[in-house]
């Protein structure tokens, strides 16, 4: 595949706490928990990757190695944040540093997904319609708990209140986004969001414009109990088994799985009854365990217990 535009860079945001995501974050940031077999932020970067997008970005504050591990090896700029900076400041300490340039388009992408959304595309909308600013939109049936975006045709022309949908059709923000020069020129240096603090001359002068996405997937790993059920869609669309389990991990003959996740380098014993169990790293299940919906991390990586309970070295989370 040749690019269509091949001065299309990325800023791929991977600096958060994930904090919902807690006790599977103690040790990582949310964008390096794995996924399929590697980490979230890898599935964000190989897609661009495929597209031939030519700089890439990625920034990091909270567990920035863990980050770095993830994408070893592949052709990224890092971007560390002692203090966070936001999705505008992040661009601007990008630009400031060299790894991305203003004068060309900069698609941000939201280092937390999976998705196939087609990049080129979104490029091409972009630059046919002369926008200053391309938001990815995707229809929210459900009404699920993501801010409405609110369009006239194919402009943004506002937000709704909270993260409650009232619309009959709303549409929600995917996380990517295309900013021309002529936005990222108004960034100021430090901290600022480009939804809050840049968009809103650029939505009244008619400038940003929805794209609409139809892609097969858009998963994002908001909770505990969100990730085990984009496992269990995984598995229903032939991505992976009914349980998904590290190549290193040690399960024993016996042992009953059903929908769970097994992080590397853990062990299951064979009189074990598991069912939506997320087993972190390093973890040996204490033999006879029968637990239904919990996540499981090894006491010692926990610095603060904010839920859950201890028993013996590990600590038990439950999903919801």
């Amino acid at each position: 595949m040749k690019p269509i535009y091949p001065d299309l860079q990325a800023m791929v945001l991977a600096a958060g706490f994930g904090t919902r995501l807690w006790p599977l974050t103690a040790t990582l940031a949310k964008p390096a928990v794995p996924f399929l077999g590697k980490g979230l932020v890898t599935h964000g970067v190989d897609l661009l990757l495929s597209h031939h997008v030519k700089n890439i970005c990625v920034n990091t504050h909270y567990q920035a190695d863990s980050v770095r591990k993830c994408l070893d090896g592949r052709p990224v700029f890092f971007s560390h944040e002692e203090k966070i900076l936001g999705t505008a400041g992040a661009i601007r300490q990008a630009v400031d540093l060299g790894h991305l340039t203003a004068n060309s388009d900069i698609m941000v992408f939201n280092g937390k997904l999976f998705t196939d959304v087609n990049i080129e595309q979104v490029y091409q909308f972009h630059r046919e319609r002369d926008a200053a600013v391309t938001m990815v939109l995707r229809r929210n049936p459900a009404k699920a708990a993501f801010r409405e975006i609110l369009c006239e045709e194919e402009r943004v022309i506002g937000f709704g209140e909270g993260r409650e949908p009232k619309g009959d059709n709303p549409l929600l923000f995917t996380g990517i986004h295309v900013l021309s020069p002529e936005v990222i020129e108004k960034i100021p240096p430090g901290n600022s969001d480009t939804i809050r603090d840049i968009y809103p001359p650029f939505i009244h002068s008619k400038r940003v414009y929805a794209f609409i996405d139809n892609s097969k997937f858009w998963w994002e790993f908001s909770t505990l109990q969100r990730y085990v059920d984009l496992h269990v869609e995984a598995r229903a669309e032939g991505l992976t088994d009914r349980n998904t389990i590290s190549p290193d991990a040690r399960i024993a003959s016996g042992a009953k799985l059903e929908n769970c996740i097994v992080w590397a380098n853990s062990e299951i014993p064979g009189n074990c009854e598991l069912n939506e169990v997320i087993v972190g790293q390093d973890v040996v299940v204490p033999s006879g365990t029968r637990l239904k919906r919990h996540a499981i991390v090894r006491k010692s990586q926990i610095l603060e217990l904010e839920r859950g309970y201890i028993e013996g070295e590990y600590v038990f989370v439950p999903l919801a």
